[in-house]
């Protein structure tokens, strides 16, 4: 993982971490810090991001994220700038931030 990325994902963890803490919020792509440098580049939408590497698939699908933008379109009808409302929140927010974490370059 380049230099450029792991700060990415590193600041995303970091974003997740405040979200969970109930002191941050998500905005989609435009609070994502990975999504910055790989959402829509010009080698195509999520082409080199992690999470895709991942995943094998863009915008976040087959993350904890699907269920997290889910959830907040179905129960607060809100998917612009989405916050710890309930438990359930809480805990899909912290899905979301072991997933992320589970990307990180293994310690050697």
């Amino acid at each position: 993982m380049d230099k450029a990325t792991l700060k990415a994902l590193k600041d995303s963890i970091k974003k997740w971490e405040k979200i969970v803490a109930g002191e941050g919020e998500d905005k989609g792509t435009i609070n994502c810090p990975l999504c910055w440098l790989y959402y829509g580049s010009d080698s195509g939408t999520c082409v080199g991001c992690p999470v895709m590497r991942k995943t094998g698939l863009a915008d976040c699908k087959g993350t904890p994220y699907t269920n997290w933008v889910r959830h907040h379109m179905e129960q607060h009808l809100d998917m612009f700038s989405c916050v710890v409302y309930c438990e359930e929140c809480k805990k899909l927010a912290k899905r979301e931030l072991e997933f992320l974490k589970s990307l990180l370059p293994k310690k050697r």
